[in-house]
């Protein structure tokens, strides 16, 4: 018969199993929805280079064309959640709108300073933040008190701000 610590012991291991079990979709789930973003690109630029890059990197997609490149920053989001361009560099995401408070920590999107200031010689950039697979509003603040939401066919420091789902209407 089993004793307390066997049990214990047998249900700490079934949810460190389930843990790994959903990192390890998790991160199958991120590969897929990369992959189809790059399917959506190659339709729209048939022609161009496109090379994937990993979630940790600068930016995640990369579109080659003569002499121009596109990068594009995927923020992985949801329908419901905002975008908050805070200033010129920080970006977060607001994922509960409806009970956001001043008190609320945001969640920030690394590397926002990185990509706004990347840069290569004798190569025309454009810089997109593609939020996937879908947001509710990207807004911006124009100073402490006041905010605009952005529209997809606005820029902000030459970055777009495209949901998944304008894509192909902005490209």
């Amino acid at each position: 018969m089993l004793d307390f610590w066997d049990i214990l012991l047998i249900i700490i291991a079934f949810v460190f199993l389930l843990i790994a079990i959903s990192i390890v979709w998790l991160k199958m789930k991120y590969v897929k929805d990369l992959k189809k973003i790059k399917e959506s690109y190659q339709k729209i630029f048939p022609d161009a280079e496109i090379n994937l890059f990993d979630r940790d990197s600068l930016y995640q997609l990369e579109i080659i064309e003569q002499s121009k490149k596109t990068i594009v920053k995927v923020i992985m989001s949801h329908p419901e959640y905002e975008l908050i361009i805070t200033n010129t560099f920080k970006w977060a995401v607001n994922d509960n709108p409806k009970g956001w408070s001043r008190k609320t920590k945001p969640v920030f999107i690394n590397d926002s300073v990185a990509f706004d200031q990347y840069s290569e010689n004798n190569i025309e950039i454009t810089k997109i933040v593609l939020l996937y697979p879908g947001i509710k509003k990207v807004i911006r603040y124009l100073n402490e008190s006041d905010t605009v939401i952005l529209k997809p066919e606005e820029k902000v420091r030459n970055i777009q701000f495209l949901s998944y789902d304008n894509l192909e209407k902005f490209l």
